[in-house]
């Protein structure tokens, strides 16, 4: 919603800006974020996994968009593992739900983060994953098609 992402080219169409803006309940939650991120988010991405689902470990665009990578999780916990792709240290960071992550420094631009896909996570006790629903909120700053 707002400014539309290619996903599979990691690019940003700014000549087809989508005729949805970012709701208004999701404004409502990026004012309540405003003392803990520095962008003004203006595209919104929403996914709904089931458990058992994931996403592979990506670095999002450089390019396209600003500092921060903004995530709002809603439903299930989850791990998300982060990569260092120098050392090949993993770190997995539990996501509890209603839970915001902001991805700035090296964590938006070096370490690549992804969640396995399966359907229980076990950091200190094992917990089974439900439905869980990401708001993925970045800003675009480069016109790039």
């Amino acid at each position: 919603m707002g400014t539309n992402l290619n996903i599979k080219q990691n690019l940003v169409d700014f000549s087809a800006p989508l005729e949805q803006p970012i709701p208004n309940c999701v404004t409502e939650i990026i004012k309540l974020m405003k003392n803990y991120i520095s962008i003004s988010p203006n595209q919104l991405t929403v996914n709904i996994y089931q458990p058992g689902q994931g996403i592979p470990k990506h670095v999002d665009t450089h390019s396209v968009f600003n500092s921060q990578i903004i995530s709002v999780s809603l439903g299930s916990d989850v791990v998300m593992d982060f990569k260092n792709p120098l050392t090949g240290k993993v770190l997995p960071v539990l996501l509890p739900a209603r839970s915001l992550t902001v991805m700035s420094g090296e964590s938006r631009y070096l370490w690549h983060h992804g969640i396995t896909p399966r359907k229980t996570d076990a950091l200190q006790d094992v917990v089974e994953r439900g439905l869980r629903i990401s708001l993925t909120l970045r800003e675009c700053t480069k016109r790039t098609m």
